[in-house]
């Protein structure tokens, strides 16, 4: 029988002991930087992945049928002249059904909010520029002043009007998306963990 050197065991016991300690180190400082890290995603996750979207659909013809309906579902209009943006109020369209007569106003708080929205050409929305979903941009180069801030708009004049919705498929695509990141995120460093401590 072969005497046991005790000096060697105890120095590969330590050896052991002390690659074990550095390994639990290690894991220590990896999650504490991935915790980091997760705080970080998470708050860009909010303020740039997590997206609202919004659409438009130009419609080109049959402006009396499209005006009252969007009317009747209590839509705010603007008038876009190419230079200006006004406010339009008290819609209704004309007894020969070849216009619109509306009250002319400068633009609202609330409602210029949602330009910014427009301006940035991402489709994208904030929860403070919402009411871009209830906006309909008329589009014309012509149009007629009459008494009390009251216009006319031919429909001959409109190149365009333009109906901003909500885009529900970019929508959920970006919240699937992100909602999958952040479960991966969340998960590794659990599975990694786990190997970690078995592997100590």
């Amino acid at each position: 029988m072969l005497p046991v050197n005790n000096k060697h065991m105890k120095k590969e016991e330590k050896l052991d002991y002390n690659q074990s300690r550095k390994r639990k180190n290690s894991g220590s400082e990896f999650m504490q930087r991935y915790f980091t890290l997760f705080i970080l995603f998470a708050f860009l996750n909010l303020t740039i992945g997590c997206n609202t979207y919004y659409k438009v659909n130009t419609i080109k013809k049959n402006y009396s049928e499209e005006t009252e309906s969007l009317r009747l579902q209590n839509k705010y209009f603007v008038l876009n002249d190419g230079t200006d943006l006004y406010w339009l109020n008290f819609i209704r369209i004309n007894d020969d059904n070849t216009g619109i007569y509306a009250r002319i106003n400068p633009i609202p708080f609330q409602i210029e909010k949602s330009f910014d929205a427009i301006n940035r050409h991402t489709n994208r929305y904030s929860y403070y520029e919402k009411s871009i979903l209830q906006q309909v941009q008329i589009h014309t180069n012509k149009y007629t002043k009459l008494e009390d801030s009251e216009v006319f708009i031919p429909f001959y004049s409109i190149s365009s009007i333009k109906i901003y919705e909500k885009d529900w498929s970019r929508t959920i695509t970006s919240h699937t998306i992100s909602f999958i990141a952040i479960t991966g995120i969340v998960l590794y460093p659990i599975l990694f963990w786990r190997s970690l401590k078995n592997w100590g």
